[in-house]
């Protein structure tokens, strides 16, 4: 990563090895749609802010806070953390997995929709939720580095 970047440029993902590998790599939603209608009442026990009235981006965002792929939604989850990246990648130190990070000039470039609630359902994730147009696959030059991390990486953390 170069010093003529700032570091608010970047997104972080975090995956787990397992999942690294059953994607093959590639970083893309689970569902197919890009813009999902909330239902009056469905979820209405978890607090995630205001659903947009009919199809839209931010709905499948919201969704995306809950639960990945969520209605069939095709969000990405990153993080403006690197902390946050790390622990979802090894599942808070369970497991081994990868950071990927993002440059946010390159993927919007490439037209992927960043999208930044309102009112959170984690605000500590700090989440950016990325929508690739037409749920393909996040465009491999937005990739600008991805890096291993380890379950024990927490070992000092954990002793204190």
């Amino acid at each position: 990563m170069g010093n003529d970047k700032s570091k608010n440029n970047y997104l972080y993902r975090g995956v787990s090895k397992e999942l690294d590998n059953k994607l093959g790599g590639k970083i893309i939603g689970r569902g197919n749609k890009e813009e999902l209608t909330m239902l009056i009442g469905k979820y209405s026990d978890i607090h995630i802010g205001n659903f947009i009235i009919g199809a839209d981006k931010k709905n499948t965002a919201r969704l995306q806070h809950i639960q990945n792929g969520l209605e069939n939604g095709c969000a990405i989850s990153s993080s403006k953390s690197l902390k946050v990246a790390k622990e979802f990648a090894t599942n808070h130190y369970s497991t081994d997995g990868y950071v990927y990070i993002f440059d946010r000039e390159i993927l919007e470039k490439y037209s992927v929709e960043l999208i930044d609630l309102d009112e959170p359902l984690h605000p500590y994730e700090v989440e950016i939720t990325l929508i690739v147009p037409n749920c393909k696959e996040l465009p491999k030059e937005a990739i600008i580095d991805k890096f291993e991390v380890l379950k024990s990486d927490n070992k000092m953390i954990m002793e204190k």
